[in-house]
């Protein structure tokens, strides 16, 4: 939890933690935030945790790049080698998020078709 004291020392925002592993722990961002899971944004560098976990309870999700991997668990360096092919394969075959309102085709659209989304 290092890095999220510094996270939220250095920019001045909480940083939720929470007892259980995603995609549990909704229970915490509700109670934090007091609004609906559809009124939040989740952003996170993991399609398995951070991205499923926003889908599954109706917020917008924004799958970020990671920016190093100098102290990154050594288990989610291995499984995000194989989850953005993989998600990139699903997408091919016409598997795609869950709509939300707030998204709409246009937002990052450069980004996400140069990284081939």
């Amino acid at each position: 939890h290092k890095a999220a004291e510094k996270i939220e020392h250095d920019l001045h925002i909480p940083v939720l933690r929470h007892t259980r592993k995603k995609p549990g722990g909704i229970d915490a961002v509700r109670a934090y935030f007091n609004c609906r899971p559809d009124e939040l944004i989740m952003c996170g560098d993991r399609v398995f945790t951070d991205v499923v976990f926003g889908n599954r309870y109706g917020m917008l999700t924004i799958l970020t790049t990671l920016l190093t991997e100098k102290g990154d668990n050594p288990a989610a360096r291995r499984a995000r080698r194989y989850e953005i092919p993989l998600m990139k394969k699903w997408m091919g075959n016409g598997i795609r998020p869950p709509p939300h309102p707030r998204y709409h085709k246009d937002i990052c659209r450069d980004i996400r078709e140069k990284e081939g989304f």
